[in-house]
């Protein structure tokens, strides 16, 4: 995305310039990701002609959004650019308590593809050496990319706190610190410790074997969605998942995917609706298996009284089952 120079122009209301002061001192508050870009592009809408305090002008400002291309023509953002404006807003307007109904722009990039938790799971148990499955486990918990995962180190694993980290990023990737299992932990251990590298290959040897691997999976289990499956599949899951588990808080999706532009993250966020048919259902009429479903991820939908009995209802994404 290309800012016209209004961009850079400071704003000379007093008051506007109070709130933007006002917001950056609560997005530290509540411990938003420090990398975040929310003060900045609430300062391009109130250069354009936007008051924070009259959600309508905001919203006006938002939909007539431009940027200057590669050829130096202007044209209009994209929706999954305003997401993100909108995004700064609704937490602009939660400081202040303000009602705002979000416009709700989509996302038009097409959906990535995002496998369930237990196919995941059987590529890493199906796998047959154990560094392929060391491997794979790091992936879905780290949410690494495939060449990220490939360069750790030894040095990178931290036992005591049980952290493994990323120091070696791609390309619009930042380097973190990702906790883990220490499940994960006693399978890497169990790696031949002969090089300064974890997984002392490269991507196409990796990616050849899960190319076979997948395609067993699929003949066995005569489930064809395993040959759908990718590297990067993982972290693809992994990403719906944060957001899922937050409500759709993009800046946890930039922080977990360590994204440095979040408009990488926002793909995730329209993909948090699950379908009926993409959920798994259950319910529960005692107060111990209402907190228990609740502590395993299962959210409540609706509350149903049969027979004087109230049956709370839950549902959870087949995406992030595991058994």
């Amino acid at each position: 995305m290309v800012f016209t120079a209004k961009t850079e122009n400071a704003v000379e209301d007093a008051d506007q310039q109070g709130l933007l002061t006002q917001f950056r001192a609560y997005l530290e508050r509540k411990a938003y990701n420090t990398d975040n870009r929310y003060p900045d592009l609430l300062t391009h809408l109130v250069n354009l002609g936007a008051n924070l305090r009259t959600p309508e002008t905001v919203e006006t400002v938002i939909a007539q959004l431009t940027h200057v291309n590669r050829k130096g023509e202007t044209v209009k953002d994209k929706n999954g650019t305003k997401m993100i404006y909108c995004a700064a807003y609704a937490a602009f307007c939660k400081m202040l308590k303000i009602e705002w109904e979000n416009p709700g722009y989509k996302q038009e990039e097409i959906e990535v593809y995002v496998p369930y938790e237990n196919e995941l799971d059987a590529c890493i148990t199906g796998a047959q050496s154990a560094r392929m499955a060391a491997y794979l486990q790091t992936l879905k918990e780290t949410f690494a990319d495939p060449g990220e995962a490939l360069k750790i180190r030894w040095i990178d694993i931290d036992e005591k706190n049980i952290t493994i980290k990323i120091n070696f990023p791609v390309k619009g990737h930042r380097s973190g610190t990702q906790q883990v299992t220490s499940r994960l932990l006693s399978m890497l251990a169990a790696l031949p410790h002969d090089n300064e590298r974890v997984f002392p290959s490269n991507y196409e040897v990796f990616a050849e074997m899960f190319r076979v691997l997948k395609r067993r999976l699929a003949r066995v289990q005569q489930n064809p969605r395993f040959l759908n499956l990718e590297l990067r599949g993982f972290r693809h899951w992994g990403g719906t998942k944060v957001a899922y588990e937050t409500n759709g808080n993009v800046l946890e999706v930039q922080k977990q995917l360590r994204h440095k532009n979040i408009s990488s993250s926002m793909k995730y966020i329209g993909r948090i609706n699950f379908s009926p048919r993409e959920c798994d259902t259950t319910s529960a009429t005692t107060l111990e298996d209402i907190l228990r479903l609740r502590s395993e991820g299962w959210k409540e939908y609706t509350v149903v009284k049969i027979n004087g009995v109230e049956h709370h209802c839950f549902e959870k994404p087949k995406a992030f089952r595991n058994n």
